[in-house]
């Protein structure tokens, strides 16, 4: 199996619109935060945007990378986690090439960072081998995953992929800094964006969720 493989473009293109969803809600959920939009205005679309395209890029090579690991029979173990982490920080370096100019500077921690991302990278790797194993051809991602997971599995798998994609985003917040902003008033920010990502989550797995089983539902296999 190659990265091209049908069923690679379809996991990114929901992946895709999972992302943009959840980025598109986020922003009109901030709006109502007056101080925090006060603050951000400048660059908040962009910040934004720019974190939820790092995100699918990110995600996007995770997934080929998974396919080919699932290809290869190869479990999923810590090296090959790592290894893809090396991988993202190609990803980082657009993501900070986009944020120049802005009345802003982000700090990548990867110390900070390492444990967060290569725990999302160890469960995508694992779900995409999962879903691959039972998922046939000519069958839709929607098709597939019913027959893959319960409902309330693949839930709690999208909710935690979202959780440790805002704690990633609250870490680099965190490293932010602003000119004539105080340190103090940027972490009070940072707190309040990973609340409302926290918050818009949940609505944005739920839809996920809700259009993925629309129609029957078919009987789910015990996982392995």
């Amino acid at each position: 199996m190659k990265p091209e493989d049908d069923r690679v473009r379809q996991v990114c293109r929901k992946d895709r619109a999972l992302l943009r969803a959840f980025s598109r809600r986020s922003v009109r959920r901030l709006e109502g935060h007056r101080r925090l939009v006060r603050l951000l205005r400048p660059f908040l679309s962009v910040f934004m945007d720019a974190n939820v395209r790092k995100e699918t890029e990110k995600d996007r090579l995770i997934i080929e990378n998974g396919a080919i690991l699932f290809a290869r029979a190869r479990a999923v173990d810590a090296d090959e986690a790592l290894a893809i982490f090396e991988k993202t920080k190609v990803v980082d370096r657009a993501f900070l090439r986009r944020m120049e100019g802005l009345p802003l500077s982000v700090h990548v921690d990867y110390n900070a960072i390492e444990p967060v991302r290569v725990r999302r990278i160890e469960l995508i790797l694992k779900e995409v081998a999962h879903l691959f194993r039972r998922w046939e051809a000519d069958v839709s991602f929607d098709e597939a995953v019913q027959r893959t997971y319960t409902r309330s599995d693949f839930q709690q798998i999208l909710a935690t992929a979202l959780h440790l994609y805002n704690m990633e985003t609250r870490i680099i917040c965190r490293s932010a800094r602003m000119t004539a902003v105080p340190a103090h008033v940027l972490r009070t920010a940072s707190e309040t964006l990973f609340a409302v990502l926290e918050e818009v989550s949940e609505a944005v797995v739920a839809a996920a969720v809700a259009e993925t089983f629309r129609g029957e539902v078919k009987r789910c296999p015990d996982r392995i």
